[in-house]
This record gives C-alpha cells, sequence and structure tokens, in this order.
C-alpha cells in the first residue's frame, strides 16, 4: 500500500489541482521520485467528501 499527501496548487471552474508533497532526497543530487505528481479532482467529489475546498489530501494506492 502507498500513501501520498499532496497539496492543492491551483482551483480552476470545476476542478482542483493538487502537487504531491515530494519527501526530501538525502541527496540533493538524486530527487526522491514522485508517485502522483499531479493529480486533478473534480469539485463536486471534494463536496461528496464533506470538504469542498481542501489544503491537503491523501491518496491511498492499494492492490486487490
Amino acid at each position: 500500500m502507498l500513501e501520498v499527501t499532496l497539496t492543492a496548487e491551483k482551483v480552476t471552474k470545476n476542478t482542483v489541482r493538487f502537487r504531491e508533497d515530494a519527501p526530501e532526497s538525502p541527496d540533493p543530487l538524486e530527487p526522491t521520485p514522485t508517485i502522483f505528481p499531479v493529480i486533478y479532482i473534480q469539485k463536486g467529489a471534494l463536496v461528496a467528501l464533506g470538504s469542498p475546498n481542501p489544503d491537503k489530501i491523501k491518496v491511498t494506492v492499494e492492490v486487490v
């Protein structure tokens, strides 16, 4: 299972764009790769989650 935290970056007419909070790399010359660099979430989905304008979201990915 993977868990990624993303921060709201831009609000558009119908979506909110979130960018992954990448962990700091121990070596500045080799940045830690991101899992979801950018995700667009429909505003209606955020309303259904009970938070129409969150600053951060957490995405969990699990193999089923």
